[in-house]
């Protein structure tokens, strides 16, 4: 079984991947910009993951982060992350 975990290079990343499987793919924001959603895309297809683990995040909590988001974003908000369970 395969695993990519987004986000592999922040603090959670950092803490989770040494405890999974050595092959897991790690994808950092040097990959991928996770709000550029045809880039995601591309990212996932290439390494086709049974399983993705999504640990991506804003690091300006606290802030009006909204507003910032929203206007840089590459693709709707509602579509930077798409869920899918078989």
């Amino acid at each position: 079984m395969s695993i990519a975990v987004i986000g592999a290079g922040g603090q959670l990343g950092q803490d989770l991947c040494p405890l999974l499987d050595p092959d897991v793919f790690r994808i950092t924001r040097k990959d991928v910009d996770v709000t550029d959603y045809t880039g995601l895309e591309k990212v996932l297809t290439e390494c086709s993951p049974d399983i993705v683990i999504n640990l991506s995040a804003c690091n300006l909590v606290g802030k009006q982060t909204g507003y910032i988001l929203t206007k840089s974003m590459k693709a709707p908000v509602r579509s930077a992350f798409m869920v899918s369970v078989n």
